[in-house]
C-alpha cells in the first residue's frame, strides 16, 4: 500500500516493460557495479535484440569544437526521448553481434 493506494496502476506497456526491466536486471546482475557504461550498454543492446526486441545504441559523433559541445548536450535529451520508440518497433537491422 502506497498512500492509501491499494490498486495496481496500470502500465500502458506493461509486458514490454517487464521485459525491458528483466534484460536490465539481468545483465546488472552478470557484470555487477565494476565496469564502464559502455559494457553494459553493448551488453544490454545485445540481451534486447537477442529476446527480439529493437535497441539502438548511442551513436558516436565527431566534434570540431567547443559550440558543437553544447549542441549536442542540449539535444541528448531529445533525442533520448525519441529514441525509446525504437523499442516498440522492433530490430532496425541485421548487424547483430
Amino acid at each position: 500500500q502506497f498512500l492509501g493506494y491499494t490498486s495496481k496502476i496500470p502500465l500502458e506497456h506493461e509486458e514490454l516493460t517487464g521485459r525491458i526491466r528483466q534484460a536490465v536486471f539481468e545483465t546488472h546482475c552478470y557484470f555487477g557495479n565494476e565496469f564502464l557504461e559502455k559494457i553494459y550498454e553493448n551488453s544490454l543492446s545485445r540481451h534486447l535484440r537477442k529476446i527480439g526486441l529493437g535497441a539502438l545504441q548511442q551513436e558516436p559523433i565527431t566534434v570540431r569544437d567547443e559550440a558543437q559541445v553544447h549542441h549536442y548536450l542540449k539535444i541528448s535529451k531529445l533525442t533520448d526521448l525519441l529514441s525509446n520508440s525504437s523499442l516498440t518497433s522492433g530490430p532496425k537491422n541485421s548487424n547483430s553481434k
